[in-house]
């Protein structure tokens, strides 16, 4: 797969994939650890107001800066890549890299889908709302890029990740926790 987002010149999100892998770990150590001072297993809630005004100046500067520096930051990544590779006797050539088709949407979809994840692995209803709009932005930039087959694929992860917020909300309720009020 990683292949695939590398010749569509989505770089973030090829680079995403990784980020994924490790995060989802510690989502299940998270998950199943019970919390050192009350003794409880996490519980879905909403984030308070200073925290979703943190997540949301740090989101709105992660993807200023990965817009401003996602070729940049990908060629290097990759020159490490191939030439650890070619340390082990790979004979690889170094890529002539094409510049990121969409640099702002891949970034969007990029940071927001680190952000989205860090707060799953929390259990912030929030994560929910991200991935919804995160499946908007990729049905968008998959049909533009002519990858329709992963444009339809996104449209069902946008009503899974839709259901999922709806079931979240009603268990953060249930916890007692409420969204954090509009500043």
């Amino acid at each position: 797969m990683n292949l695939f987002f590398y010749q569509i010149q989505l770089y973030g999100i090829l680079l995403l994939q990784l980020f994924f892998f490790c995060a989802n770990l510690y989502g299940w150590y998270a998950w199943t650890r019970p919390d050192q001072q009350t003794g409880d297993t996490l519980k879905v809630r909403w984030l308070s107001k200073q925290k979703l005004a943190f997540t949301a100046a740090v989101s709105v500067l992660g993807i200023g800066l990965m817009t401003v520096y996602i070729d940049p930051v990908f060629a290097l990544f990759a020159q490490v890549s191939v030439d650890t590779l070619n340390l082990f006797g790979a004979g690889l050539a170094q890529p002539v890299l094409e510049p990121d088709a969409f640099p702002f949407w891949d970034s969007v979809m990029t940071v927001l889908s680190v952000v989205a994840q860090i707060l799953m692995t929390r259990k912030y209803v929030e994560n929910w709302i991200l991935w919804v709009l995160i499946n908007v932005v990729s049905v968008g930039i998959y049909a533009a890029q002519g990858v329709y087959a992963l444009s339809i694929e996104y449209i069902i992860l946008l009503f899974i990740a839709a259901n999922g917020t709806r079931q979240w909300m009603r268990t953060a309720k249930d916890n007692g926790s409420r969204p954090a009020e509009a500043c």
